[in-house]
């Protein structure tokens, strides 16, 4: 079953902008090498009620060739969308891999990014 082994977020400033960078670790099964996969990544502001997510989720399709994979994803954020409360914003991202075609039974598999500290 494809397993995602780790996902960690960083972040940098240009301007207006923050710019979210994904760097994700993933295993695979001989099974499932070649098979079309989607990576799905949604960026979420951490809080202390409810979590707010950060615009729309971002995916991308690949074919792992090797049973192990590593892939980033980079979503560009203007700093008002970030910016949800006083202080600093903490952002985390969800990560999920989706299988796109059989055999069966492939499986989903979902991480969460450690957080990234933004200082306002």
């Amino acid at each position: 079953m494809a397993t995602v082994n780790s996902a960690t977020l960083e972040s940098s400033k240009t301007g207006g902008n923050i710019l979210f960078q994904a760097n994700v670790n993933m295993r695979f099964e001989a099974r499932e090498l070649n098979s079309l996969w989607e990576l799905r990544m949604s960026l979420w502001e951490d809080d202390y009620v409810n979590d707010d997510r950060l615009g729309s989720e971002i995916k991308t399709t690949f074919r792992p060739n090797s049973t192990t994979v590593n892939r980033q994803m980079a979503k560009r954020l203007s700093k008002s969308t970030v910016d949800t409360e006083w202080g600093d914003e903490e952002v985390y991202g969800k990560i999920t891999l989706v299988p796109l075609e059989s055999p069966q039974p492939f499986k989903a598999a979902s991480a969460q990014t450690g957080i990234e500290t933004i200082n306002e």
